[in-house]
């Protein structure tokens, strides 16, 4: 309904894509060279290695400011279920201040970001590789937030989960790549 996914280019080339499964997300970054990244590799990144921001652009590390300027979400006004996305899609990239510590833009808000990994809960423990990955059709992890989400749900350490068939407006992808 508000896809900005098209096989020909289009007005909404710098919008994330959205409106794509697990399965499409995963051929996408396949193809684009890189690889769903775990639920450990996102949480890295999101919460800028050691340091265990709240949110990603979170300095020092337990500072929870939150404005527009930082990500799209939503302040709780006339959103959720099927209603038009609110605050709307931003363009990728438009947020600086919401940039992660090694340079990451929109790891939180916008859409959704899924992830390689089964969704598990409780966490495994002990981690040994950090992973829960298997072929099923399980429900799989999101991490970030998106714009129909409030603050809460854009902090680092918020998980959520996300049938592999499902396509939701607010359903994106992220793609990882070796170092």
């Amino acid at each position: 309904m508000y896809g900005t996914w098209t096989d020909a280019g289009g007005a909404n080339e710098n919008l994330p894509i959205n409106c794509v499964t697990w399965y499409e997300a995963m051929a996408f970054c396949i193809w684009d060279g890189g690889y769903l990244p775990t639920e450990a590799e996102w949480n890295y990144a999101a919460a800028g290695g050691d340091q265990q921001r709240a949110f990603p652009w979170s300095n020092p590390a337990g500072q929870l400011t939150l404005e527009s300027a930082h990500a799209a979400y939503s302040d709780g006004s006339n959103c959720g279920g099927s209603a038009a996305p609110c605050p709307g899609l931003v363009e990728v990239g438009t947020k600086p201040l919401g940039d992660g510590r090694f340079g990451q833009t929109d790891l939180a808000g916008n859409v959704f970001e899924p992830l390689l990994d089964v969704y598990a809960a409780p966490y495994t423990n002990p981690c040994m590789d950090c992973s829960t990955v298997k072929v099923t059709p399980d429900y799989h992890g999101i991490r970030g937030g998106s714009a129909r989400d409030l603050a809460m749900h854009l902090r680092t350490a918020h998980r959520d989960l996300e049938g592999p068939l499902n396509r939701n407006w607010d359903l994106g992808v992220r793609c990882a790549r070796a170092p």
